[in-house]
């Protein structure tokens, strides 16, 4: 506190002892307590005077305040973490293992199904894909966001391919390859919505 904030406090102990208070007290008050609020120092001084009548002094108020912050609670501890769950990794690597058996299968029958119709077939062959042969088109189409540029990941017959390198994320595909795909495969799902047999594949189709 400062010396007005130590004025403050000896004039409320004068209510208590009556002492006189001059500006020299003030100031030795102020340096005996200087990390003392006046809040705190009157509650002392209301502890002191209930078991003393002799003055008190600037002593009297830290002791007190020392055996308060003795007698407080400790702060809590943080939260123990929870022991690491074992089965946990596992069930991660069965949800992953279950995703991508999914997307294989559908990889799959989008092909299986594009394949089926000679004309859509053969849309794989023209620009801007320009396959040498449908069936080396894998069935799969990239995202349009978040997608890495992988040219194929894998051949028809679950080969890798030679040109699979993963590259930088290229943010939004809006590519013309991308939209081809995507213009095939919607067409040929229409048509099999609509009930239309494909006429299947070519033996050319196998080769990869």
């Amino acid at each position: 506190m400062n010396k007005s904030g130590a004025s403050t406090v000896l004039a409320f102990a004068a209510g208590y002892d009556k002492r006189t208070i001059g500006s020299a007290d003030a100031n030795a008050w102020a340096l005996a307590l200087p990390d003392v609020t006046i809040d705190d120092a009157r509650g002392a001084v209301v502890q002191y005077y209930r078991d003393n009548t002799r003055p008190i002094m600037p002593g009297n108020i830290t002791a007190i305040l020392k055996a308060e912050a003795a007698k407080a609670p400790p702060l809590p501890l943080p939260p123990r973490s929870l022991p690491p769950d074992p089965g946990q990794a596992l069930r991660g690597k069965a949800l992953v293992a279950q995703a991508e058996a999914k997307s294989r299968a559908a990889t799959a029958a989008r092909r299986e199904r594009v394949l089926g119709f000679p004309d859509l077939a053969a849309r794989l062959t023209e620009k801007p894909l320009n396959y040498p042969q449908p069936g080396m088109w894998s069935g799969y189409v990239p995202p349009h966001e978040d997608a890495y540029a992988i040219p194929e990941p894998l051949h028809a017959n679950g080969h890798p391919n030679a040109r699979n390198k993963m590259t930088e994320p290229s943010g939004v595909n809006d590519t013309k390859r991308r939209a081809a795909l995507v213009d095939i495969c919607a067409e040929a799902m229409r048509r099999e919505t609509a009930g239309e047999i494909p006429r299947g594949r070519t033996a050319e189709d196998d080769e990869w």
